[in-house]
């Protein structure tokens, strides 16, 4: 199954993420015609999502293949197994998440993702590039010591850009269904909550696949999406793709910049 994933799993995400698209843009919260033309913005978001979806993971996968040689152990292959390694590279990504809000020079890079003023489906693969390498090396200490597998990491990063396309989307879902599989699954309504430009909102719901990490660790926010919310940083506005791209690595204060 995994190796029929490999083959396949560009087409997928490309075909679920124009599936997610054309469902979103068919309800009333989302404008297509604003979204294709506010300053580029879906240029800037694709730019960013080749980046994350089909080079870097490239070799970051290789790396994952290298290191597995040198593991201090191997355990046999189990769902029990799976189910640790997985939940652990999710942990991981949850307190990288929380960190990267709190830590000035890896905001930075995880500002490039807040600053998309209107939230849909593209938003989930604008990631820059420097955010990657950074969430990935935070995530090398549990990748060794469990001994994840090289599988198990390419089905996690399969099953955390599905459901970031997925949780940033506007699809319209029943408040009944909503509340069952938020229970354990990040839903859009929990994560739109994240893009509030208000901080108190902006800085809650950190979560990437699972929701509980957020009740555990107490970063949990209720609130519900309101229709007049504005998406991105109260303090900033979107910038061109030149300074997104190199805005991490200057000295420049983003507020002003």
């Amino acid at each position: 199954m995994l190796h029929v994933l490999e083959h396949f799993r560009n087409p997928i995400v490309i075909i679920w993420l124009l599936l997610v698209l054309t469902l979103e843009y068919r309800a009333f919260k989302v404008n297509a015609t604003a979204a294709i033309n506010n300053d580029g913005r879906l240029i800037k978001n694709f730019f960013f999502g080749l980046l994350f979806k089909f080079v870097i993971p490239v070799f970051l996968i290789f790396i994952v293949h290298i290191l597995s040689k040198y593991y201090l152990y191997k355990l046999d292959n189990s769902f029990f197994i799976f189910l640790i390694d997985f939940l652990a590279l999710d942990l991981s990504l949850y307190w990288f998440h929380v960190i990267s809000h709190k830590n000035p020079s890896i905001w930075r890079f995880h500002a490039v993702h807040h600053l998309d003023e209107q939230l849909d489906a593209t938003t989930g693969i604008r990631v820059h590039f420097g955010e990657l390498i950074l969430r990935f090396i935070f995530q090398l200490p549990a990748i060794y010591f469990l001994a994840i597998p090289v599988e198990t990491y390419i089905l996690f990063g399969f099953v955390h850009i599905m459901l970031s396309i997925f949780h940033h989307s506007n699809i319209h879902i029943t408040n009944k269904i909503d509340t069952i599989i938020n229970q354990l699954i990040i839903m859009p309504s929990m994560h739109s909550v994240h893009h509030h430009a208000i901080p108190n909102d902006t800085n809650s719901n950190y979560g990437f696949v699972f929701s509980f990490w957020d009740k555990i660790f107490r970063t949990y926010n209720p609130s519900k999406r309101e229709d007049n919310w504005k998406f991105g940083l109260k303090y900033a506005t979107e910038k061109s793709l030149a300074k997104l791209i190199f805005y991490p690595f200057t000295t420049k204060h983003l507020r002003n910049y």
